[in-house]
């Protein structure tokens, strides 16, 4: 399913000029125009904020049921994907990193969104790290993929990041969107060198 709930990166991190600043915008939007509707995660809620914020019983709560095997992963990653902007990813780490580790979370979006909010923290390895190992659970998500090159391109500074996030932006075009207007616009960037 393309564009599954995710945002990209660069809606949130515009390289500075107009132009990046016009892309990103268009890129949040068309990324932004495919979100779901929410459900609970579970049920038997005590009515802890956190536990509001995510519809159901939070992780941690000792009441004898397993809420580590209870848990949707991607219903979570939603949920902090609607809270989710530069200055509340610290919210969304907080919703977040609880589950990270998890080895039973295989959501691609969660991975995708913790990328993202890392990226926003302005941590770029832990960030890499996440949007990674979401492409390994969903490798033809457009999202997550151009968030990895996005954040290749603007957080790294090594000239082997730039190659890698263009292998990136070219795989979305040949593989998963021919017509990805947000790989499109960083692969003409690159390819003229403004970035």
């Amino acid at each position: 399913m393309k564009h599954k709930y995710a945002l990209p990166l660069a809606a949130f991190l515009g390289l500075g000029t107009a132009p990046s600043i016009d892309a990103a915008k268009d890129a949040f939007n068309y990324f932004r125009g495919s979100s779901k509707g929410i459900e609970r995660v579970v049920q038997n809620s005590s009515g802890n904020e956190l536990e509001k914020l995510l519809g159901g019983v939070a992780y941690g709560q000792s009441d004898g049921i397993d809420k580590k095997a209870q848990m949707d992963y991607n219903e979570i990653a939603r949920k902090a994907g609607r809270i989710l902007k530069p200055d509340s990813y610290k919210d969304v780490l907080d919703i977040l990193q609880p589950y990270e580790e998890d080895p039973k979370n295989q959501s691609d979006l969660f991975f995708n969104n913790l990328g993202v909010a890392y990226s926003l923290a302005r941590e770029p390895k832990k960030a890499e790290s996440a949007l990674i190992k979401a492409i390994q659970f969903n490798p033809n998500e457009e999202a997550q993929r151009f968030n990895l090159a996005y954040l290749y391109l603007t957080q790294f500074s090594e000239p082997q990041y730039k190659k890698i996030a263009e292998e990136h932006l070219i795989y979305i075009l040949k593989n998963i969107n021919p017509s990805s207007t947000p790989a499109r616009v960083y692969l003409n960037r690159i390819k003229t060198g403004k970035i």
